[in-house]
């Protein structure tokens, strides 16, 4: 999702300044002979401005230096620069809103100017000014308090250049190609060619200008390249992606496997002409999957582009360690999302990712609805389990969601997402729609400047957040574009929160601190497998359904497994010291479409010899955590109706009391965005059970016992 970014000052500006400075004669000028010795007769008063700044020592430059106008201010715009990449230090150029500090992140994604919209500011902008833009919005955000800002990677343009003509000359021609070599246009832009290695080049000359300004990290968007020319049906057809494709079918298929489809020599293949010989290209247009080799395509052009992301990952990163200097790397990418296309996501440092709250196929398919959205909580648990960062924002299309519910309804709804993120040990990262697209929501501020605060005002409930569980969920070890089976894992995540279970979302790899975990997926290795059996011979439970479950190789080839074979039976098995719980049922692709009440339950009741779990009323979550000598209890509403959420009264909650937490001597109190100050309430104990009523909820409360 790009966003046209904010420049401050413009290097026009200059271009009076130059011709003063050059015809003058009599003034003493800078060392370059930029500006002349007084800038009072400078007639511009724009001009003259910036004349008086940058004598007074502000910094004053913007953009590219050789727009300055002229070799000498070239030269002095480049000189400073370099002194605010060394660490100089400039009074900015306007009178500046410093930006509000934070002890918990904030991540920021538009930059106010705004007194009013203090509140909104961020501490990180991890889905910072795209690489088209130069240093100076980076400068911008730096000067105004923001404490890290990551440059943007838009492998495919970020509403720079949306002609040809606007394009850098050593761009001229990087852009991808349709059946009739014609340039491809994305999301209202010239499509560049992430494979082309004018295009790559471009970006890591851009990366070390980057990194030698003093840019905190890189956020790649638009992860999968020039594969969505394939989703549209329009291409590629440029030679970049040709004949990386000849090689991959040569990889992947026999001889007489490629002959039976029509291709007798595979090394003088154009598969654009192919499919223009063999008059597909209509069907490739209304479902490239159909057509032979249409799905190969796009899978190979998904890996090309994941092999260029980790090559300017090792690239940047090489450049970082030479100049001494360390750097992240985030993308826009769901954390759950973990592809065999995409490795490059174990570099990443940061997800700063479109959750799609209201995805049109759920909303406009025969799915189950989420009154509030499709909840945030797998990919925050995921993300946490990875030791990494998690920032979620509303998918572009949600705004069309997010307007039904009018602009307050809206708002409300953001709320309760920038909530269920924090609640989840996440960040959210709110930014508005301006016609972007075709698409728009606004957020009333006022609304959103107490939940900001309230990050400022209370990180004692955000910081050192710990939650020992004895369950986890398990991402499946092995899922494509094609064939992506996380869905169940996130549908049986989704159950156990709205069911008040404790639980993390996890890798296989480190399944051997839980009791039990859930097993999804129909694609593992032997390895894999063996890992599962070995967790059972040491005591663990298995708890899996489908009798499709590790049914495939990685290669999603069928294979022979007759160690599961005898497990892979309705009801329970022992395996050495441990079990595998087994489930006929396709519960997890019921779940995730359906949501009925009964499937959930058969997943329930096979974990409720262990699960820890809660207590609440419907449609009310609780996530306890402890934290020092603190127990700290996010409360989530849901409860989302005419495009309000219920406000709730008297609402009894049972939390189980954590291992080793003391309540003795301490009391609780309940403090909310959407109160003021705080509550004192009661607590009394039964058994291992904490138990209280809070007085009434809204969106978002948390319960403190210290």
């Amino acid at each position: 999702m790009g966003k046209k970014s904010v420049i401050c000052i413009s290097m026009v500006l200059l271009l009076g300044i130059l011709f003063i400075s050059a015809c003058s004669g009599s003034g003493k000028t800078d060392e370059f002979g930029c500006f002349p010795s007084s800038c009072s007769i400078i007639p511009q008063k724009n001009a003259r401005k910036v004349c008086e700044d940058w004598v007074a020592g502000k910094y004053v430059w913007s953009g590219d230096c050789k727009d300055a106008g002229s070799s000498a201010c070239t030269s002095l715009c480049e000189h400073d620069k370099a002194l605010y990449a060394q660490g100089e230090k400039f009074t900015p150029a306007d009178d500046v809103m410093v930006f509000l500090p934070s002890e918990v992140d904030i991540y920021g994604r538009d930059w106010y100017k705004e007194e009013v919209d203090l509140p909104l500011t961020g501490t990180i902008y991890a889905f910072g000014p795209s690489l088209q833009t130069g240093t100076d919005t980076i400068r911008w955000l730096k000067d105004r308090g923001a404490e890290k800002v990551y440059a943007g990677i838009s492998i495919w343009n970020q509403d720079a250049w949306k002609t040809v003509d606007q394009l850098p000359e050593e761009l001229k021609t990087a852009y991808v190609t349709g059946f009739n070599g014609e340039q491809l246009f994305i999301q209202e832009v010239v499509f560049l060619n992430f494979l082309d290695p004018a295009y790559q080049n471009w970006i890591k000359a851009r990366i070390k200008e980057q990194i030698d300004f003093g840019t905190n990290g890189f956020t790649f968007d638009e992860h999968w390249g020039t594969a969505q020319a394939v989703n549209t049906g329009e291409g590629p057809c440029d030679q970049f992606a040709l004949e990386g494709f000849k090689q991959y079918l040569a990889e992947r298929y026999s001889a007489s496997e490629l002959e039976k489809k029509g291709i007798s020599d595979v090394q003088t293949l154009n598969y654009c002409q192919y499919l223009v010989e063999n008059d597909l290209v209509s069907q490739y247009k209304e479902n490239f999957r159909l057509v032979n080799f249409g799905s190969d395509y796009r899978e190979y052009l998904y890996r090309a582009s994941n092999a260029v992301i980790k090559d300017i990952i090792q690239f940047a990163s090489n450049y970082a360690q030479e100049k001494g200097k360390q750097i992240v790397f985030a993308a826009n990418f769901e954390p759950t999302d973990q592809l065999d296309e995409y490795d490059f996501v174990d570099a990443l440092e940061t997800f700063v990712f479109e959750h799609q709250w209201f995805p049109r196929w759920r909303e406009e398919g025969d799915y189950a609805r989420f009154s509030a959205g499709v909840p945030v909580s797998p990919s925050m648990k995921y993300a946490y389990s990875r030791n990494v960062n998690a920032a979620a924002m509303y998918a572009i299309n949600d705004a069309t969601g997010l307007s039904a519910q009018g602009v307050q309804g809206g708002t409300i709804l953001i709320l309760h997402h920038f909530a269920e993120s924090y609640a989840n040990r996440g960040y959210y990262m709110y930014a508005d729609l301006n016609d972007y697209l075709g698409l728009n929501f606004q957020a009333e501020r006022e609304l959103l400047y107490p939940y900001y605060m309230f990050v400022r005002d209370e990180p004692r409930v955000f910081q050192d957040l710990q939650q020992i569980n004895n369950l986890a969920v398990i991402l499946p070890p092995h899922a494509t574009v094609d064939n992506r089976y996380t869905n169940d894992a996130l549908a049986v995540s989704l159950a156990f929160s709205e069911a008040n279970i404790q639980h993390d979302v996890i890798d296989l790899e480190r399944i051997d601190g839980y009791q039990m975990v859930v097993a999804t997926g129909f694609a593992w290795t032997d390895a894999e497998v063996d890992h599962l059996l070995q967790y059972m011979d040491a005591g663990g439970i298995v708890v899996s359904f489908d009798n499709r479950f590790a049914s495939l190789d990685e290669n999603f080839e069928e294979v022979n497994r007759p160690e599961l074979k005898s497990l892979k039976r309705n009801g329970t098995h022992k395996y050495g010291d441990g079990e595998f719980i087994f489930l006929a049922d396709n519960l997890g692709e019921k779940i995730w479409r359906n949501q009925l009440p009964a499937d959930k339950e058969k997943v329930l009741s096979a974990v409720a010899e262990v699960a820890i779990q809660n207590i609440a009323p419907a449609n009310v979550q609780v996530l306890p955590y402890v934290s020092g000598e603190k127990l700290i209890i996010h409360i989530l509403n849901y409860d989302y109706l005419n495009s309000d959420f219920t406000h709730l009264e008297d609402v009894p909650i049972k939390i189980h009391i954590p291992a080793g937490f003391s309540t003795t001597d301490k009391t609780m109190k309940i403090i909310s965005p959407d109160l003021e100050g705080e509550v004192a309430i009661n607590f009394t104990l039964e058994d291992d059970l904490l138990v209280f009523t809070l007085p009434s909820l809204y969106i978002w409360d948390i319960a403190i016992v210290e």
